[in-house]
């Protein structure tokens, strides 16, 4: 998805070989891939391109411990990652926004890491979840920013609100991506309908349910080249 309108999405899950669940999402475009392992193992990152982040839960306790271990991941693979907050709360668009100021701020190659759980004014119709609506506000914000960041978030317990997704992203192409599916990016995020938006422009991230809770965690991230 990220830097391309030729955008893709996929989600495969395995089971390791110790037991634990392996859950892989994934929203890849020919330039940057995001990858999101909950409750497993280590990953392999060796097979994947340079600028792919990795953004594991890896079995943990809680949502500091997952932080950490999204932040230490995509430090081995070269990217400036730090830990900026695990108990993030307050209206999942608001935050959205914030993270998307944020993303904006970042030199090529930084990552911000977040920790926590949002909660969302249902004023609409619409369907979606918290982080789906993280991710919509943050892809409105970024609109046409130059360094071509993006801000995801997601559900560690794979399941984001009452919908099939465990979240979502934005990034510099997420408004655009709308009006020639006929939606767009605001009238979606004031009537609750983050899904519908996300599921057409290819922003959704699924793997189903993982077996692990510990929150959500989201992160902004400009990549090395765009």
């Amino acid at each position: 998805m990220i830097a391309s309108e030729s955008a893709t999405s996929a989600a495969a899950a395995t089971a390791a070989d110790n037991g634990a669940t392996l859950v892989r999402c994934e929203c890849g475009g020919p330039r940057f891939t995001v990858r999101v392992e909950l409750a497993g193992v280590a990953a392999d990152a060796s097979a994947e391109a340079d600028d792919t982040c990795l953004i594991p839960a890896l079995g943990c306790d809680d949502g500091a411990t997952a932080a950490r271990g999204a932040a230490a991941a995509a430090a081995s693979r070269g990217i400036a990652a730090r830990v900026c907050s695990t108990t993030v709360e307050g209206e999942a668009r608001l935050v959205g926004t914030r993270l998307g100021e944020a993303a904006r701020r970042l030199a090529p190659g930084e990552m911000e890491v977040h920790a926590g759980e949002t909660t969302v004014t249902v004023a609409g119709q619409g369907k979606g979840g918290r982080n789906q609506e993280v991710a919509l506000a943050a892809g409105i914000t970024l609109a046409g920013d130059p360094g071509g960041s993006l801000v995801a978030s997601f559900a560690t317990d794979g399941v984001d609100g009452p919908t099939d997704a465990a979240g979502g992203i934005g990034d510099t192409g997420t408004m655009g991506r709308g009006p020639d599916r006929g939606l767009d990016a605001a009238a979606c995020l004031a009537g609750n309908d983050s899904y519908r938006y996300l599921a057409a422009a290819g922003g959704l991230l699924r793997c189903g349910p993982t077996g692990t809770n510990v929150g959500d965690v989201m992160i902004a991230y400009r990549p090395r080249r765009t």
